[in-house]
């Protein structure tokens, strides 16, 4: 099921483990977009539940892993339309003294050309008009020749780069942290 987000007033914070602890960071808005929206129905465990259904069970390792995401995990409402629409108005202002970002995994195969399309034009758009008081991060991990990339633009800086590279299930990481020629991240790593 594609997933898109939009996560605006990042302060550099990320989620930390301390000594078997897991802190949430601080988002002051989040939100989210689903072209099929699910309904989950139920109190957490409920929804817990039907996403741990999804890992395999001798992946006792990726269980542990969303367990420790969803002990964090705050609801995110989603709303329904299509991605380059609602990014669009998601990004229609950035607000000031945060970054906005834009964030999906594994979107792109799931939209049309046109869509993909729409949604590069949306966020290239809103980093045309970033500045250094109201800053714009695209955080992408899409498939790619290889794998599955995962890459990272920045504006104002107007910097695209390229963290890790990993199998499509998130195993098997490669870091790698390395400048990539600027262009639409439609493409490959």
């Amino acid at each position: 099921m594609p997933r898109c987000a939009v996560m605006r007033g990042v302060r550099d914070q990320a989620v930390v483990r301390s000594r078997q602890r897991l802190r949430r960071p601080r988002w002051p808005l989040t939100c989210g977009l689903m072209c099929k929206p699910t309904r989950w129905g139920g109190r957490p465990p409920c929804r817990w539940l039907l996403l741990e259904s999804f890992i395999w069970p001798e992946h006792v390792d990726r269980l542990r892993l969303l367990g420790a995401a969803l002990s964090v995990a705050a609801p995110v409402p989603l709303e329904r339309s299509g991605a380059g629409t609602w990014i669009g108005q998601q990004l229609a202002t950035l607000p000031g003294g945060v970054t906005t970002v834009v964030f999906h995994s594994i979107v792109w195969p799931y939209l049309s050309g046109d869509e993909r399309t729409a949604l590069d034009h949306a966020v290239r758009a809103a980093g045309a008009r970033a500045d250094s008081d109201h800053r714009l991060g695209w955080v992408s991990l899409e498939p790619d020749r290889s794998g599955v990339c995962l890459t990272c633009e920045r504006w104002p800086e107007n910097e695209r780069l390229v963290l890790a590279t990993s199998s499509p299930h998130g195993t098997n990481v490669v870091w790698q942290p390395a400048p990539c020629p600027a262009g639409s991240l439609s493409g490959p790593c």
